[in-house]
Formats: structure tokens, C-alpha cells, sequence
């Protein structure tokens, strides 16, 4: 008996099949490009080589709580580019939580120290490392925070709070500067650099500040340390003791573009600290230098530099904000 030919597939279902393998084709093309991009290592990232080293924890007993925020459109994060921070400080017996929404009264009870990093008025959306073209909020430097946040930041410092306020170049002094502003410190927002035959320059978009060179300022959180390196950053000026002051030939290019204006960065400084009643502040015009990254050219960048004192830095910093020597006053 004579075998029955396949019935012909109409030409419209052909053509729908072709089309749904194409598509289904194109699609995991996509997948495959951006789990691709997702893996390339480029742009700034955490060193994960990087381990703090803590001898001595300062905290065995008692652990005072560092708050950080992420609800302010925040570059730095604990869950992003400070997590090395946060291990670094977990590892001296803190311990840590994050706020990830706008300051209420009941957020800051749990801090003895908020840590406030590259807050911003706004971002893009991203894919893995890409930035996208669809904003969330509004620009990254517009206001990162209400009148009404800063006055409650501002009561809880005076009441016995501490602050870490880190503001780096543009756009984050910018979106920072209302709230320095409330403790009196002037954030001016460009790019801080030093020339190649400045007593600062360390290499390129590095500067050092050093006993040697005059520029690592006595002050409780400096002692016992011999060099601190910044990663370019804005300027800091007004109140405060300097930490790390720049040199007199260092320039601020400032924005807006697309050609930065230069002006002179001289008597400012990178990090200052200050008592505002009874509570203390520290305000830092840099954040890579409390991180351990890898910059864009590979580069080290903070904490995980070879020959430099930030991570004791760091310590000393959370040691004079949450009173290590047992000095803390709390609110009334």
C-alpha cells in the first residue's frame, strides 16, 4: 500500500515559525551580549581581593551602631562600593544597618554614627555596570535632601549624634552642600587636583597628604598616621579642623562643561572635623579613599593602596565619632 505524503504546511504558518525563530534567536543573542557586559569588568568597582585587618577589635563588649544611608540615590553604598567599610568596621565589633528611605526620628535612634556617602538628587537606571537613559528622581545634582531632613540631622547632631558626611567631585557636592552647609562647611563641588610638582601628587587623580609634606594636620584622628591618599574630590572650606589640607598651587576645575573653569584650591582642605553641641561631625570631600576600588585603568584606589594609613584612617575617624574613649554623651 502506497505511503501517504506529508500534508503541506500552509505558507502563513511557514512564515510565522520562521519568524518565531528568528526572534527567539535574537533574543538569545540579547541574553547572551548582556550577561556578556554584565561580566566585563569595567568602571570603578570593590576590590574583592581586598580583606580588612583588624589586630584589635576596639569594640569586644559593647557594639555601637553605624547606620548608613542608601535612601538618597547614594553612589557609596554598604551594599555597593563601602562594603569594604562596613567589613572593615564589623571586624573592629560595630555593628551595621542601612536606611534605605528619606530621615525619620525613629531611623537615626539605632545610630551612634550615620554615614552619609555620595548622596544625590537623582539617577539613571542601570543595567549591571551600563548606565541607561530613564532617570529616577530628578539630576543627581540637585538637593539630595528636604529642609525638613536637615533640620532633623542637624537637632540630632546638637543632641549628642555623629555624622560622617562624604561628598565627592561633581555632582555630589552639589547635591550635599545644603546639609554641610547646616554645620557651616562649604562643599564648592568641582574637581579638586594638584600639579605634578606639588608636595601633594602622588600620581595621576591621587593626591597624598603627609607628615612630610605638612599637609596631614594634627588632630585626634591623624595621630600615630604618616600618609593619606585621596582620589581627585571636591574641596572643603569654612568651619572645622582641617584633617587634610591642600597645597597652595592645588586648582578646583568647576562645572558646569563642557570646559571646566579652573580656580584656586588654596587653604581648602579634603576632610575636615567638627563638635556641633554635643554631638561630632566629619565631613570628607572624597569617598574612594574609605573604600578599597579598582578604578576604571585598573588602578587601586583607597584602603587597598600599599604604603598608605587609610584604613587606620578610617578607624581613627569612627573612633573620634563614636567616642571610643568612652567620652559619648548621649541625647538628652
Amino acid at each position: 500500500m502506497a505511503s501517504e505524503a506529508p500534508a503541506e504546511v500552509p505558507a502563513g504558518r511557514r512564515r510565522v515559525r520562521i519568524l518565531l525563530r528568528v526572534l527567539g534567536g535574537i533574543g538569545t543573542l540579547l541574553v547572551l551580549i548582556v550577561l556578556g557586559l554584565l561580566l566585563v569588568p569595567f568602571g570603578q568597582r570593590v576590590d574583592s581581593s581586598w580583606r580588612s585587618k583588624v589586630a584589635s577589635p576596639r569594640y569586644v563588649r559593647n557594639h555601637p551602631g553605624v547606620c548608613f544611608d542608601e535612601g538618597h540615590y547614594n553612589a557609596h553604598k554598604a551594599s555597593g562600593r563601602y562594603r569594604p567599610l562596613e567589613r572593615l568596621l564589623l571586624a573592629d565589633g560595630y555593628k551595621t544597618s542601612r536606611i534605605g528611605d528619606r530621615f525619620g526620628p525613629a531611623d537615626l535612634v539605632r545610630c551612634r554614627v550615620l554615614v552619609v556617602a555620595n548622596a544625590a538628587g537623582g539617577d539613571r537606571l542601570r543595567l549591571g555596570p551600563i548606565n541607561l537613559p530613564i532617570k529616577r528622581g530628578g539630576n543627581r545634582a540637585d538637593p539630595a535632601f528636604t529642609p525638613l531632613e536637615i533640620r532633623l540631622l542637624t537637632r540630632w547632631v546638637e543632641r549628642g549624634g555623629n555624622l560622617l558626611l562624604v561628598a565627592d567631585h561633581a555632582p555630589f557636592g552639589q547635591a550635599s552642600r545644603a546639609l554641610a552647609g547646616a554645620f557651616g562647611v562649604v562643599m564648592h563641588g568641582g574637581f579638586a587636583e594638584v600639579p605634578t610638582d606639588s608636595p601633594a601628587f602622588a600620581s595621576m587623580g591621587s593626591a597624598q597628604f603627609t607628615k612630610a609634606n605638612g599637609l596631614l594636620r594634627p588632630h585626634p584622628i591623624t595621630a600615630g598616621l604618616s600618609k593619606i591618599m585621596t582620589f581627585t574630590g571636591q574641596s572643603l572650606s569654612g568651619a572645622g579642623t582641617p584633617l587634610l589640607s591642600l597645597p597652595d598651587n592645588a586648582v578646583e576645575y568647576m562645572p558646569p562643561g563642557p570646559v571646566l573653569r579652573p580656580v584656586p584650591a588654596a587653604g581648602h582642605s579634603q576632610a575636615v572635623a567638627l563638635e556641633a553641641g554635643k554631638g561630632r561631625v566629619v565631613v570628607l570631600g572624597e569617598a574612594g579613599m574609605l573604600s578599597a576600588q579598582i578604578g576604571e585603568r585598573g588602578e587601586k584606589m583607597g584602603m587597598n593602596v600599599p604604603g598608605n594609613d587609610n584604613q587606620p584612617f578610617a578607624l581613627n575617624v569612627f573612633h573620634w565619632l563614636s567616642r571610643a574613649d568612652g567620652a559619648h554623651r548621649t541625647s538628652p
